[in-house]
C-alpha cells in the first residue's frame, strides 16, 4: 500500500533554488521606488573615464569602465571595454565572465548536470574564494541533493556565518533546516536576520516557521506601505499570504480569505503554490480567483491534475517538479504513485530512489520503493528495501507499514499472515477513523487476494467496491480503478485448490465511520 503524501497543513516556505534561478524570480529584488533616470554628473564621469581609457588603455581601467558601463546601460562603451578585455586575458575569472556574457559569448563549462561533479567544481571555486557565501549555500544545496546532509550542514552553517542578514542565504539555510526537521535551528536562523531589519520575504518565512512551531507572532501594523501598486504588491504576497494562513489556523476564515484575496493580485511562486492547496483543501468558492496563476508553480500544476484525475499530465508535473526541487519528498511521493498507477512500476521505483537520494530516511519513499518492487515481483529485492525501514509506530505511517509488510507475505506466499497483517492495518484505520485509509486499505486487500488468485478473491473484491463506491478521494478513485481493472481480469476457473479449505477471515466488516 503506498503513502501519498499530500498535505494536511501546507505552510508558505519558500523554495532552495540555485542564484541564478533565485534571480530570474524577482524574489531578491526591492520594489522600485522610483524610475531610474541618469544623472548628468554621472554622465561626465563616465566619459571622463572614457577618455582616461581611451588615452591610456590598461585591462584594470577597462574593467571598471564596463562594470559601469554594465550597469548604466551603455552598451556601446560596455561591449568596446569587454573586446578590450577579452584581448587581453590577465584579470581573474568572473572579470573575463562578464566581458563574455557582455559580448553573448557562451561561457566554457557552465554547470554540469552530475551532481558530484558540481560539488567539485564548487570546492574547487571556494578554494579561490573561500568568503563567498552564495558558493557556501550553493554547495550545501548539492550535498542535500546528494543526500550528504551532514556535509551539507556544515557548508549551510559557513555561509550563514559569512551572510546571517542576506535574505537568499538565510531563507536557503531555514529551508535546508526544515528538510532536515531540525526547525528550532530553522527558527534561530531566520529570527536573528529578522531582528535586524525588516524584510517581508524573511518575516514571511518568519511566520510560518513560527506556526509549525506553536509560537505566538505579533500583529504588523499596516502589512502593506499605503498607496502600494500591483507591481509593488508582489513584494508582500507571501507576507501577506502567511499571514492570511495565520488568520485560517486561529479560526478566522473571513479574515483569512481577505488576506488570500490580498496577496493573490501579484503572487510569488511561493504564493501561488500554498494557494491551490488553500483553494482545494479550504475555500473552493476562491478558485476562480486563483486558478489562473496556477501554471506558473509546477508544484500547484501537479496536484491540480492529479485531484482533476488527468494522470498523464499530473505525472509529468511531478516529474519536473522534482527536477525543480530535488529535495521535494512530495514530488517523488506523488511522482511514484502516479506511476504505480499506470501500472509502469518500473518508473515508479526510479522516482522513488530518485527522490531517496535527498531524502534517505523517507518512510514514505522507502515504502513505495518497497511497493513497486512488489508489483513488479521482486521479492528479493523489496525484501531487502523493506529491512531498512524503521518501522513507524503509530498513525498513517504505521498502518501504511502493516499494509505493506501483509503484501510482502502475499508475495512470499503466506496468505494467512498477508491477510492478518491486512486485517491489522483496517483496524488500525477504523480506529483513528480515517476513511481514506481505510478505502485504500481496504481495496489493497482485495488487490492481494486477486493477485494471489484465492478462491475469495472476487467477493473481496466486490464487496470492496460496494463499500466504497461512492468515495471521491483522488487516491481512493485510483485504486478504485486498479481493483476493477484486477477484477475485470480475474480467471475464475484458475484457482489452486491448495487454497479451497482455507476459512475466510473477517476481514471486511462495513466500516462504522
Amino acid at each position: 500500500m503506498i503513502l501519498l503524501a499530500d498535505y494536511e497543513q501546507k505552510l508558505v516556505v519558500p523554495r532552495w533554488l540555485n542564484y541564478a534561478k533565485a534571480v530570474k524570480t524577482r524574489e531578491l529584488t526591492n520594489p522600485a521606488i522610483g524610475q531610474f533616470v541618469l544623472s548628468e554628473l554621472t554622465k561626465k564621469h563616465l566619459a571622463s573615464d572614457y577618455s582616461e581609457f581611451k588615452y591610456s588603455p590598461t585591462p584594470h581601467r577597462a574593467a571598471d569602465l564596463m562594470g559601469a558601463a554594465f550597469v548604466i546601460g551603455d552598451e556601446s562603451i560596455a561591449k568596446e571595454t569587454a573586446r578590450f578585455i577579452k584581448d587581453n586575458p590577465v584579470l581573474h575569472q568572473p572579470v573575463l565572465d562578464l566581458a563574455s556574457h557582455i559580448l553573448g559569448e557562451r561561457l566554457p563549462g557552465g554547470v554540469s548536470s552530475d551532481i558530484r561533479t558540481r560539488i567539485a567544481q564548487s570546492r574547487k571555486f571556494l578554494s579561490e574564494y573561500p568568503n563567498n557565501a552564495l558558493a557556501w549555500i550553493e554547495r550545501a544545496r548539492c550535498h542535500t541533493i546528494a543526500g550528504h546532509v551532514e556535509k551539507a550542514e556544515q557548508c549551510v552553517r559557513i555561509a550563514i556565518n559569512l551572510a546571517p542578514y542576506d535574505r537568499f542565504i538565510v531563507r536557503s539555510a531555514a529551508r535546508f533546516f526544515l528538510h532536515s526537521d531540525k526547525i528550532d535551528q530553522a527558527w534561530d536562523c531566520i529570527k536573528r536576520a529578522s531582528a535586524v531589519q525588516f524584510d517581508p520575504w524573511i518575516k514571511a518565512t518568519e511566520i510560518s516557521i513560527a506556526e509549525v512551531m506553536k509560537k505566538s507572532v505579533k500583529k504588523l501594523k499596516g502589512l502593506v506601505p499605503t498607496g502600494a501598486t500591483p507591481d509593488t504588491m508582489f513584494f508582500y504576497s507571501e507576507l501577506i499570504e502567511s499571514y492570511g494562513m495565520l488568520e485560517l489556523l486561529n479560526g478566522n476564515d473571513n479574515r483569512a480569505k481577505k488576506f488570500f484575496k490580498l496577496a493573490w493580485a501579484n503572487p510569488s511562486h511561493n504564493v501561488v503554490t500554498h494557494s491551490e492547496w488553500i483553494v482545494r483543501a479550504h475555500f473552493p468558492a476562491m478558485a476562480e480567483m486563483a486558478e489562473g496563476n496556477f501554471g506558473e508553480s509546477i508544484e500547484a500544476t501537479a496536484w491540480q491534475k492529479y485531484h482533476h484525475m488527468k494522470i498523464d499530465d499530473a505525472l509529468v508535473a511531478a516529474i519536473e517538479w522534482g527536477l525543480e526541487e530535488p529535495y521535494a519528498k512530495n514530488a517523488f511521493s506523488l511522482g511514484s504513485s502516479l506511476a504505480f498507477q499506470k501500472h509502469n512500476y518500473d518508473q515508479g521505483v526510479r522516482i522513488a530512489k530518485n527522490g531517496l537520494r535527498a531524502s534517505p530516511n523517507e518512510f514514505g519513499l522507502q515504502n513505495n520503493l518497497c511497493f513497486g518492487l512488489l508489483k513488479s515481483n521482486n521479492v528479493v529485492d523489496a525484501e531487502a528495501a523493506f529491512s531498512k525501514i524503521v518501522a513507524p509506530t503509530e498513525g498513517a505511517p504505521h498502518i501504511v507499514y502493516t499494509a505493506t509488510k501483509g503484501l510482502l507475505e502475499y508475495k512470499r506466499g503466506n496468505i494467512i499472515k498477508g491477510r492478518i497483517l491486512y486485517s491489522e492495518a483496517i483496524s488500525e484505520a477504523e480506529k483513528i477513523t480515517d476513511k481514506r485509509l481505510l478505502a485504500n486499505a481496504v481495496m489493497n486487500f482485495a488487490i492481494a487476494e486477486i493477485e494471489s488468485n484465492t478462491p475469495e478473491a472476487k467477493t473481496y473484491g466486490n464487496t470492496a467496491l460496494k463499500l466504497f463506491e461512492k468515495f471521491n478521494d483522488a487516491s481512493v478513485i485510483m485504486t478504485r480503478q486498479l481493483l476493477n481493472e484486477r477484477l475485470e481480469s480475474l480467471n475464475e476457473n484458475s484457482i489452486p485448490s491448495v487454497f479451497k479449505d482455507f476459512q475466510k477471515p473477517r476481514i471486511l466488516i462495513p466500516p462504522r465511520i
